[in-house]
């Protein structure tokens, strides 16, 4: 049956306010200014282009396949879908569901916070990679097929880094 919530029972259930910072929202702006960035960059730069495009880079930079200047499309959009459902997990998914370490009173803080900067870094650097790849992909340029690799190889040191980190805190906070 469906009821109204009160203000007092919706901000219980959303506690995750309670854990996000402002820097954490400063960062997430950023990163959503760079993924609209790269969405309006692909879809002028896909409006000028003239041909076929390199639409895939091996790791060193080199184009491996061309194809329509509209695939540039591909990669922003599925990253700003995927950001956006990062953020509305952020946001309205109660942090107590997500899947993460056993808390105590004492750890808590701690751990909710640094799966909440796990997810902050992934939206930036999944942002960062949108707008180089779409650079990359229209002009071509050598040297940001490796930095695009080395920035995946980032995200997933980062996730790493922030996970064993998460459960750590987990740990000695108990």
């Amino acid at each position: 049956m469906l009821r109204w919530i009160s203000i007092f029972e919706r901000e219980k259930a959303m506690s995750n306010a309670l854990y996000i910072r402002i820097h954490h929202i400063v960062i997430e702006a950023v990163s959503g200014v760079i993924m609209i960035l790269s969405l309006i960059l692909s879809v002028v730069l896909a409006i000028g282009a003239e041909g076929e495009i390199p639409t895939h880079f091996d790791v060193f930079g080199n184009p491996t396949s061309y194809g329509s200047p509209w695939v540039s499309l591909v990669l922003p959009v599925t990253h700003f879908i995927c950001n956006a459902t990062i953020s509305g997990i952020l946001h309205f998914y109660p942090i107590e569901k997500w899947n993460m370490p056993k808390t105590t009173d004492n750890s808590r803080p701690y751990v909710y916070r640094d799966t909440i900067w796990l997810l902050v870094v992934t939206h930036i650097i999944v942002s960062v990679i949108s707008l180089v790849s779409v650079i990359c992909t229209f002009f071509a340029r050598r040297s940001l097929g490796p930095a695009c690799t080395l920035m995946a190889f980032g995200l997933v040191a980062v996730v790493i880094a922030l996970s064993v980190k998460t459960m750590v805190d987990a740990k000695k906070y108990q």
